[in-house]
């Protein structure tokens, strides 16, 4: 933690003041000292958040129905593409293939799994919790694949730019250094950088908004 801090600090004193996007991808997806990247995350009841997965196995019992019906509208392909973005660990994986294997043997032999993910830390996790799975393990897909891409959460964790509005003058809301901390600065701000709903704001309208950067080119990718 302290060697992200550290880091965003130099950036900081070389650049000026950073756009918050770009603080939380350090933070997050530094490859050596990022939230996700170097493995400090800790997910379930005892660690730093809880998705549904960890809940229990009736969600991915949801999803592998899901599943079943897109193969069926797909006309049963010969392989099934499941494709899942942000995985983490795998448990969401782990139910989703033990549901299909057991409740849909003729599609789970038909399925080849593969995750869309950045942290290595979690790739390496992920492989321990799928190793009743290996078989059905792949790299990555064949680019016009036939399946399903899902995620659960994965645009949550997204870096995103923050802006507010005040006294009829829109500001950026960027990552600054005050004493020896880290602070947030506001920047006036051209509105053609907002999304136009925003851009046009009505008289003594007051607000302060997320703007999430990276999930147009996500959904352009994944699509």
């Amino acid at each position: 933690m302290e060697e992200c801090l550290s880091y965003i600090k130099v950036l900081i004193k070389s650049e000026g003041p950073i756009g918050f996007d770009r603080f939380m991808e350090a933070a997050l997806n530094h490859p050596l000292w990022g939230y996700y990247s170097s493995g400090r995350v800790l997910i379930g009841e005892e660690g730093d958040f809880i998705t549904s997965p960890h809940l229990g196995p009736l969600f991915a019992g949801v999803l592998a129905r899901f599943a079943a019906k897109a193969d069926e509208a797909l006309g049963a392909p010969d392989i099934f593409y499941l494709i899942e973005g942000g995985p983490g660990e795998g448990e969401l994986a782990k139910d989703l293939l033990d549901n299909l294997k057991s409740q849909n043997p003729s599609l789970y032999a038909r399925t080849r799994y593969a995750a869309d993910e950045l942290s290595p830390a979690l790739a390496l996790r992920r492989g321990e919790k799928l190793v009743g799975h290996r078989e059905k393990i792949i790299e990555a897909a064949p680019k016009g694949f036939t399946g399903l891409y899902l995620s659960n959460e994965l645009p949550d964790a997204f870096p995103v730019k923050r802006f507010s509005l005040e006294g009829g003058e829109i500001f950026e809301l960027r990552v600054s250094i005050s004493g020896d901390c880290l602070a947030l600065e506001k920047t006036p701000c051209d509105p053609s950088l907002l999304p136009p709903h925003l851009s046009r704001p009505k008289e003594g309208e007051r607000w302060e908004v997320e703007v999430n950067t990276g999930l147009e080119g996500w959904l352009s990718r994944i699509a």
